[in-house]
């Protein structure tokens, strides 16, 4: 068994081992009910990635291989004789492979949240409150794949595939795969930018997947809490280089009544305009040391 099999019979018996923990009829997967998708989305960044995708106009995909949870994509495949106490078939193996790795599910996607103000998605992912977080707009289109921006279903089941799936159902399999995570999910309110991976705006470095994005699909950047003013500047800057004008957002904390909450206000020009000084006096802007601003 090659070491990509080992890695993903450790999955199957990671799924197995959760469904042999749940009475056998809640395997069964309900119908999809289509979820409205918002006019605005908001990507979790690091500062440091943040920055980068505002200079390159670009935005990291994930992958099928990518994921932080063991249970995405994950299937019962115990009708194919997954079974953990014997070896898995080659024929098994090749079946799962298909949807275990990049070449088999050729689709990555952009994971995004409804709104820019959920602290636990601050601290997960916007770099513990330092980072920043983009706002775009929802009208990404690709050829021949209709409907990319899809919200995430949380549901406690796993999906059961069948061989003998026509064209058409094993697509929409494959499109609940990646729209599918488990209950435990749920307050990150997830939507999800679905794009082929052989679309001409992908960019590949190595094993990873880049999407080249339009500069208008910019629509805003929320600045965190204790993000650095040196980066809030040098996001600016490069907003600025590319002529867009997105919302520029700080993230505060306000007191309530049921406890506190984050907000965003608007930077004030003020603001702006000292944090981009301190990018040019500092390592975070140096391709624009001989740019006016």
């Amino acid at each position: 068994m090659t070491s990509s099999d080992k890695k993903i019979s450790a999955k199957l018996d990671t799924v197995i081992h959760f469904l042999q923990n749940k009475s056998s009829g809640e395997s069964e997967m309900r119908p999809q009910v289509p979820i409205s998708v918002p006019s605005r989305i908001y990507a979790y960044l690091s500062s440091e990635h943040a920055i980068q995708d505002l200079a390159l106009l670009r935005m990291k995909l994930t992958i099928s291989t990518q994921t932080n949870d063991p249970l995405e994509y994950a299937c019962d495949f115990r009708e194919y004789h997954c079974d953990p106490d014997k070896d898995y078939s080659k024929e098994d193996l090749q079946w799962i492979r298909r949807f275990q790795n990049p070449q088999a599910l050729p689709v990555g996607f952009i994971p995004c949240s409804r709104r820019n103000n959920n602290s636990l998605l601050w601290a997960y992912y916007g770099g513990h409150h330092t980072g920043m977080c983009l706002g775009l707009s929802t009208d990404f289109q690709f050829p021949g794949f209709p409907n990319p921006v899809q919200a995430v279903h949380y549901d406690k089941n796993i999906l059961i595939p069948r061989r003998d799936r026509s064209e058409s159902e094993e697509l929409e399999l494959i499109r609940q795969l990646f729209t599918t995570k488990q209950k435990w999910w749920i307050h990150e309110e997830e939507v999800r930018v679905l794009v082929p991976l052989n679309d001409s705006g992908v960019q590949v470095d190595g094993n990873l997947y880049f999407l080249t994005i339009d500069k208008t699909a910019i629509k805003s950047v929320a600045f965190g809490l204790n993000c650095s003013r040196g980066e809030i500047g040098a996001a600016i800057l490069w907003c600025k280089y590319h002529e867009i004008e997105p919302e520029l957002l700080k993230m505060e904390f306000a007191a309530h009544t049921s406890g506190y909450h984050l907000f965003a206000r608007n930077l004030s020009e003020t603001e702006k305009q000292e944090c981009m000084t301190l990018a040019l006096l500092s390592d975070k802007a140096t391709a624009f040391k001989s740019k006016p601003l």
